[in-house]
């Protein structure tokens, strides 16, 4: 009875999930993604790095659990580790167009209008060659949609929770299950929390729902990663399993992390100005030409600024520490997952954070541009009646 009752209640949330959901957002990015994408899925293109050697059945076992990608075993076991192609990357694409979907909720309420800034930032993630790299890899696609898609859910949770554990219990599940597909979506997680926080300063937010806000988040993020951590422990104790070298996994410590911490931090700082003004990541035609990238940081930093400085007019000190300090960490946060692994080496999969930084920045500045439509809204209610 009570199973029935359970299964009943699941239903309930998923159809609520699905009406709430902006139905055209979520089919324009996916018709989009299917459409840059197409030559790729239909010739079945795949990667010269381990796409080559996997078959249409692929099992994962020891080696993915030793990298630390315990729940990748339970979703190939679910799909009964078959890689059929489009199904994968079709998969795949839908869970990344859902995951962005979520997002431009997230920052943009059903009473705003969808700006082309607001198209613009979703178009820019789904066609990013990280989801290209994705689907190189026909055996993992659904993992890395998947990761990238709890990641934001986690964030949703963390964001529309009512109360701390609405928020930091489900949040805290779902990231440790997005690291147990592919670690580098904490960097997805922590982005996207830190720029609602810096949405939540510049709306004037209220103090105690801002400090509230800064305790969730700090809260699911330590939950989820402990929780990981514990899963991963249990799971590498059960089967015998000992962790792999790979990228530096086995020499993870929180000593070592504390000891190389100012070489890990100048490292992510590194990274974030490699991918858009080097040659770190080939993933766009603009970085032929630096001048273009330093435009568009120039006009995203001079709007940001403009934030800060509004902030600051308010005197309100304490919001404009947080504001100040929050900038100044929000590039690193695209790569925080070198901070557990500074010596790891950078491959293209890792970008997702980077990819997602410019459209999180045009999704801030887009939504904290529109914050007084409400009160207008209310105003202009309340003199319609004083009229009548």
């Amino acid at each position: 009875m009570e199973r029935n009752i359970m299964f009943v209640k699941i239903k309930a949330d998923i159809r609520h999930w699905l009406r709430e959901l902006d139905k055209k957002y979520f089919c324009v990015m996916l018709g989009f993604a299917v459409m840059v994408y197409f030559p790729l899925i239909s010739l079945k293109l795949t990667n010269t790095v381990d796409g080559l050697w996997t078959t249409a059945e692929y099992m994962a076992g020891a080696w993915e659990l030793s990298n630390g990608r315990w729940f990748w075993l339970v979703t190939s076991f679910l799909r009964f580790s078959l890689q059929l192609e489009p199904i994968n990357a079709v998969v795949c694409l839908v869970l990344v167009s859902l995951g962005v979907t979520r997002l431009h909720m997230l920052f943009k309420p059903a009473w705003m209008r969808t700006s082309c800034i607001d198209w613009l930032a979703g178009l820019c993630y789904v066609s990013n060659v990280v989801v290209g790299c994705y689907l190189s890899f026909h055996f993992i696609a659904p993992e890395y949609g998947f990761s990238f898609f709890f990641a934001m859910l986690a964030t949703e949770h963390v964001i529309r929770g009512k109360s701390a554990v609405s928020s930091i219990v489900p949040a805290a599940v779902l990231l440790a299950l997005s690291l147990g597909l592919y670690q580098t979506n904490l960097a997805c997680f922590c982005l996207v929390l830190l720029a609602y926080f810096l949405l939540l300063l510049f709306q004037n937010g209220e103090k105690q729902k801002i400090r509230e806000y800064i305790c969730k988040s700090l809260a699911s993020a330590a939950s989820g990663a402990v929780l990981y951590l514990l899963i991963l422990k249990i799971t590498l104790w059960a089967t015998g399993t000992a962790m792999a070298d790979y990228q530096g996994g086995a020499d993870i410590s929180v000593s070592g992390i504390l000891k190389n911490l100012p070489s890990s931090v100048e490292k992510c700082y590194e990274l974030f100005y490699r991918y858009f003004f080097g040659t770190l990541v080939k993933h766009n035609m603009l970085q032929e030409t630096a001048v273009v990238f330093a435009l568009i940081f120039c006009v995203v930093g001079a709007a940001l600024a403009c934030r800060l400085v509004r902030l600051i007019r308010r005197k309100d000190w304490e919001n404009t520490f947080y504001g100040t300090a929050a900038l100044l960490v929000l590039p690193m946060m695209c790569t925080v997952f070198m901070v557990a692994t500074s010596q790891a080496s950078f491959y293209i999969p890792m970008s997702g954070g980077l990819a997602l930084f410019l459209p999180v920045c045009f999704w801030l500045l887009d939504s904290s541009r529109e914050e007084k439509q409400p009160v207008m809204r209310s105003a202009n209610a309340g003199i319609k009646q004083k009229k009548h």
